[in-house]
């Protein structure tokens, strides 16, 4: 994977990125995330989780910055955050993509953005699916699902 980083920073792909799409790279990233984990595709939050009624507001937001919403027909509150699945800041996020693109190790990577090994390793793998699904998009090698169908071969990546 670090040849495929190595190519889109040759490309300047990353460095020429807005924050908006930043953003969207993010919003992807958990998509996919949560499609894997879950077996389908992400949903914006339409109803309550606790008694499914579609009856909800927004009721504030957190000092994370999440947005608190209310369910009119229980009482009960929820967040939503501003990039779901993912805990880390602003700030996190912007020192995790400046890493993949210096392709610090994940050792490096996890003490830059103040998390665990494992939590790093896992955001910069989704950084590159999410690289790898756009590389396939653009490159017409999807399926019906749009799913990719791109094979590579060999070493993929090596950390430490």
């Amino acid at each position: 994977m670090s040849d495929f980083f190595s190519d889109i920073m040759k490309n300047g792909a990353l460095d020429s990125l807005t924050a908006d799409q930043l953003d969207e790279l993010i919003l992807r990233a958990q998509a996919i995330r949560s499609e894997q984990q879950n077996g389908k595709e992400e949903t914006t939050i339409n109803a309550c989780p606790h008694c499914g009624s579609i009856a909800i507001k927004k009721h504030g937001t957190t000092s994370k910055g999440s947005i608190r919403i209310i369910c009119k027909d229980c009482g009960k509150t929820f967040t939503k955050s501003e990039h779901p699945n993912t805990r880390l800041t602003r700030s996190q996020l912007t020192a995790l993509f400046t890493g993949v693109i210096e392709n610090l190790p994940i050792g490096k990577l996890a003490e830059r953005i103040g998390v665990s090994r494992y939590t790093a390793h896992r955001h910069k793998i989704q950084i590159g699916d999410i690289l790898f699904q756009k590389l396939a998009e653009d490159l017409g090698a999807v399926n019906e699902k749009g799913k990719p169908t791109l094979v590579f071969e060999g070493i993929i990546q090596c950390d430490e």
